[in-house]
């Protein structure tokens, strides 16, 4: 026990033992004992692809990943979700005779995924694919109308995803690479399958806008209490994430740990023996 107290007294005040012998890829210390110094990184952290997929379907179950989009969302979709455009152009040019039928609406999209998205790591980047299906609405103006469905399909999204880190946050952002719309039903006329598959380049440049926001927000790497990461370093390999990093030990923190322990040892020796 004394030799173990005074072996992590000396690492953490940085201190060379009396006896110190490199043995292939170990420390000896002492001449009791190995620590291990090989790899160049003081620590590494792995995450397969099969934890995220976990979270994913936890969402999915509970409806995380289901939403309300309208004109108020955001503001570039203030002028984007109208059947008659203010200037520029909206969403009642690209679907048939929407802005004939019903004129100054709003348009709400209600999206809800239909099983559970699939995340999966390849070399230096991930692969998203989202299943879902969508109902749209045009709202009323006032109490003489109503709100009227007007279209239900269903869509299948494929994108990349890069990721980095930004100190010790993961970010990144989405590139759409398939957005696919199967028309079910229409209210709309002279929409059909073919022009509203047009919908698909039309809603591609909002998500990955909306799918980059969500992503810059971050994902702050989990640590130790009294543990400072130095330089993290993050890839992204087949089927698994690394980050790999150096790291300081918050020397009081881990004194007090250390000092702790001893006490609770003795302690523990003092009862056995009485």
């Amino acid at each position: 026990m004394t030799h173990m107290v005074r072996v992590l007294h000396q690492i953490l005040h940085k201190k060379r033992t009396k006896r110190k012998f490199v043995d292939g890829r170990t420390s000896i210390q002492n001449g009791k004992g190995k620590l291990s110094f090989s790899g160049v990184h003081m620590a590494e952290f792995i995450a397969t692809d099969f934890i995220v997929n976990s979270l994913l379907f936890h969402a999915y179950k509970q409806k995380y990943m289901d939403f309300i989009v309208g004109p108020e969302s955001s503001p570039q979709l203030k002028t984007l979700l109208l059947t008659t455009c203010e200037n520029g152009y909206c969403i009642g040019e690209y679907l048939g005779e929407l802005s004939s039928q019903f004129p100054n609406r709003e348009v709400e999209i209600q999206f809800s995924t239909r099983k559970s998205p699939l995340l999966v790591f390849v070399e230096n980047r991930a692969r998203f694919r989202l299943y879902g299906s969508m109902n749209m609405f045009v709202r009323p103006r006032n109490s003489t109308q109503f709100k009227v469905m007007i279209i239900r399909a269903d869509t299948k999204m494929t994108s990349s995803i890069n990721l980095w880190l930004n100190r010790t946050a993961i970010i990144g952002n989405v590139s759409i690479e398939n957005l696919d719309f199967k028309l079910l039903e229409s209210r709309v006329r002279d929409v059909d399958q073919a022009t509203f598959g047009d919908l698909g380049l039309f809603g591609a440049e909002f998500l990955e806008q909306l799918l980059t926001d969500i992503l810059r927000v971050g994902i702050i790497i989990p640590t130790m209490k009294g543990i400072v990461l130095k330089n993290p370093k993050l890839s992204l390999h087949d089927r698994y994430l690394k980050v790999q990093t150096y790291f300081r030990l918050d020397e009081e923190f881990a004194s007090k740990l250390i000092q702790g322990a001893v006490k609770q040892t003795f302690k523990s020796i003092s009862n056995t023996g009485g």
